[in-house]
């Protein structure tokens, strides 16, 4: 039976969604940039709480770590303008 893989961390999308370069999150981190690649590229898994440390680096929760981040939509209103929240929002 082959080992069970852990689920992917989203660290490298986080730092480009917050505009942060390689460098900029390692330095904070205080490690090497080839060391936060390595986190980025999957090639080594960081402890837990080394994935706490780089999420509140980040300024986000520890489990965002696992998810992508999301990016936000500028025309909300018009996209969904047949959702059903919006038809409430009409009737009133």
């Amino acid at each position: 039976m082959a080992p069970i893989k852990p689920p992917p961390l989203f660290i490298k999308a986080w730092r480009e969604h917050l505009g942060l370069r390689n460098i900029d999150l390692a330095q904070k981190l205080g490690v090497s940039a080839s060391q936060l690649a390595q986190w980025e590229s999957g090639n080594r898994l960081p402890t837990r709480h080394t994935q706490a440390v780089i999420a509140s680096a980040l300024g986000i929760g520890y489990l965002s770590l696992y998810h992508l981040p999301v990016k936000e939509k500028q025309n909300v209103k018009n996209s969904n303008r047949n959702s059903p929240a919006n038809k409430i929002r009409n009737r009133l």
